[in-house]
């Protein structure tokens, strides 16, 4: 299967100089430096998922957007249905996301986050506005935000402000945790 992320630079770098975007603005709006973006740009250095959804934010895309199709099964389908097995995903420091959208949309992304044990996000805020809302299907999760610590137990679901600091812990060292969650632009 093709790699999600392959040719993220070269969609960077377009937006990036269509909106007029520096290199140097870019870098410190996700808070890296000029020579990640420019390594980005040239397709040597890969994004992370907090990297991707930053990128996503300044560049006001949604994050589906910069992630390449993948065969989708039959033509009929197309848009309609996406079967497991073609799922775009892309996996991060013991995280894999999986884009659970079949029809990419400009306001709203759908996904499925396994956490592997012990695994954390790193703490992000997202430059555009919107809601990240979602159910842990199964596991437990730490989630921060609003300056506090909630613990999530299977069956238990959240909403919070995505241009907020936020991050997740799966605290256990034997279990996955499985998240369920959409992030809706204003």
């Amino acid at each position: 299967m093709k790699d999600p992320i392959e040719n993220v630079g070269e969609l960077v770098r377009e937006l990036r100089l269509l909106q007029k975007i520096s290199l140097r603005t870019l870098a410190k709006r996700i808070d890296r430096s000029p020579a990640f973006i420019s390594q980005l740009e040239r397709n040597i250095s890969k994004p992370s998922l907090k990297d991707i959804y930053a990128i996503a934010g300044v560049l006001n895309r949604p994050v589906s957007y910069f992630l390449q199709d993948v065969p989708l099964g039959p033509p009929e389908e197309k848009g309609h249905i996406i079967r497991k097995k073609h799922r775009r995903s892309m996996e991060s420091q013991g995280i894999i996301t999986e884009i659970l959208s079949p029809k990419l949309s400009k306001g709203v992304d759908f996904n499925q986050t396994t956490f592997l044990p012990l695994a954390r996000t790193e703490q992000k805020k997202y430059d555009q506005p919107g809601f990240e809302t979602g159910v842990l299907v199964s596991g437990q999760l730490q989630m921060h935000f609003d300056g506090r610590q909630f613990d999530l137990d299977t069956g238990d679901s959240y909403s919070f402000r995505v241009d907020e600091p936020h991050f997740s812990i799966n605290p256990s060292p034997d279990h996955p945790a499985v998240l369920v969650w959409t992030v809706t632009y204003l």
